[in-house]
């Protein structure tokens, strides 16, 4: 699994996104994040044949924008499909399958008196171990 969590925040690192938000996190942003930024979670399940083994993911990305408009969330959600709608992500042990956009939605909440926009993308992630 840290070979993945790699991946992803490899690939972020080397797309233009980097520039446009303040960080990355895995599962859980730190309280002092900044706006905007990105967070990631993941599920994974195990497949194989007789000689074969696959790990499949679901991989959640949520952006979060305090902004009153929606211009710089969306811009950002244009960043994030450059990013990984269908790329061979690089992990060590593995050989890359897929990387699809399953879905995405698009909501605003208000977090203790604050309206924060946030855009949950899902993908599907399937790899296959050398």
């Amino acid at each position: 699994m840290k070979a993945f969590f790699k991946a992803i925040m490899d690939r972020f690192a080397a797309g233009q996104i980097a520039a446009s938000v303040s960080d990355l996190y895995n599962t859980e942003a730190k309280p002092s994040a900044v706006f905007p930024y990105i967070v990631f979670s993941v599920d994974n399940n195990q497949d194989w044949t007789f000689t074969e083994q696959f790990e499949d993911f679901a991989v959640q990305f949520d952006i979060y924008s305090d902004t009153p408009s929606v211009e710089e969330v969306s811009d950002i959600f244009d960043l994030l499909t450059s990013c990984y709608d269908f790329v061979d992500l690089t992990i060590t042990g593995y050989q890359p399958i897929s990387m699809q956009r399953e879905n995405s939605r698009l909501i605003k909440w208000d977090v203790e008196g604050k309206l924060v926009w946030n855009w949950s993308v899902t993908y599907k992630v399937k790899i296959q171990k050398n």
